[in-house]
């Protein structure tokens, strides 16, 4: 919701350059979503694909908080379509803990979830992007959203991790 506004306040983009960067993110993120996730999960298993689409997400929303150069924007764009990997990979994980009945109410807590993120999240960033480019903030930081963001995608990370390592512990114990 702040891509536009934090290229403008930062490199001074114009539409055109707005435009082009956000097909380099539809691109990318098509190539990783039709292609390279049909490769990876089956290679690499849905916890090792979640967790490094989880850690390339948080390193591309670090990379755009402190990006010096717009030129670096294309490379971040790179590492951050490999987010597509982490909604099926979390996905298969929590499908296979539930049982066939239970698959309905799983996919709309799911759906839910995403929903609310997707109503919380523009005016909550919007409005960091706003503190954080204004007169009035302590320091000028336009890129405080991505920072944010990456501070959410480290916690889901370790969110993830404690799941699964309680799930390894509770599979031992049996």
């Amino acid at each position: 919701s702040i891509w536009a506004f934090f290229t403008i306040e930062k490199f001074a983009w114009s539409p055109r350059d707005i435009g082009i960067s956000l097909s380099a993110v539809g691109v990318a993120m098509i190539f990783v979503q039709a292609y390279l996730i049909r490769l990876v999960l089956p290679l690499w298993g849905p916890t090792k694909t979640a967790v490094v689409g989880l850690i390339a997400t948080a390193l591309s929303f670090f990379g755009y908080a402190f990006v010096p150069y717009a030129w670096m924007m294309y490379p971040i764009i790179a590492v951050g379509a490999l987010q597509g990997f982490v909604a099926p990979s979390v996905q298969s994980i929590m499908s296979a803990h539930m049982p066939a009945n239970a698959q309905g109410e799983l996919q709309g807590a799911i759906g839910s979830m995403s929903g609310l993120v997707a109503i919380l999240s523009p005016p909550f960033m919007t409005q960091l992007f706003s503190w954080f480019s204004s007169d009035q903030a302590p320091i000028h930081f336009p890129g405080a959203p991505f920072f944010a963001a990456a501070l959410l995608t480290l916690l889901a990370l370790l969110l993830l991790l404690r799941a699964v390592a309680g799930e390894r512990a509770h599979s031992v114990q049996k």
